[in-house]
């Protein structure tokens, strides 16, 4: 055997080329090699997924031709992910295995500067929401911003993973209610 052992059988854990020499006490030799190839089947669930609304509907494929066993006992090719958490599957060829999985996570990035409006009024604060990052139509990075005129303002609020936008058209007047006057 090339690996030096006596034992009548050998085990290859790897691939590789396995030679094996018997004698049988005449002097008499037989030589023999093998070469041995280990294939994995090709399995990729893909990277980690960051789920930006919250809501999870992740359809994940372990591809073609294979016999299935994910986390929860569930044997078929697609799968699809409807809460956060990790998600794995062993698919089997034969006496092939291969296993991966994935971690699904949620993020409630979340902002709604409401419906659009007519406000009396030479101001208006708009909030977006806090612990997060922002970005203004002006180009400003508070959490809130005073709209001093009519127009449209938007903002898209970050949590460094996911980003959403919300817009509100503003219409401002400055008008007093008009009185009699005699």
């Amino acid at each position: 055997r090339s690996d030096g052992s006596t034992l009548q059988t050998f085990t290859a854990l790897s691939s590789g080329n396995y030679a094996v020499t018997i004698t049988d006490g005449n002097l008499c030799k037989a030589s023999d090699d093998v070469n041995v190839t280990f294939t994995t089947p090709p399995l990729d669930l893909g990277n980690n997924i960051v789920v930006c609304d919250g809501i999870v509907d992740v359809v994940l494929d372990a591809g073609s031709g294979y016999s299935y066993q994910w986390q929860d006992g569930a044997t078929t090719q697609t799968y699809t992910a409807v809460s956060s958490g990790v998600f794995a599957v062993t698919i089997i060829d034969g006496s092939c295995e291969a296993t991966d999985a994935i971690n699904i996570t949620t993020t409630n990035v979340y902002v709604d500067l409401g419906v659009d409006q007519s406000i009396c009024g030479a101001n208006y604060v708009l909030d977006a929401g806090s612990g997060y990052t922002y970005h203004w139509q002006d180009g400003s990075s508070l959490q809130t911003l005073t709209a001093l005129t009519t127009g449209s303002y938007a903002v898209t609020v970050s949590d460094g993973e996911c980003d959403v936008f919300d817009a509100i058209n503003l219409t401002l007047t400055n008008e007093q209610i008009g009185r009699a006057h005699v």
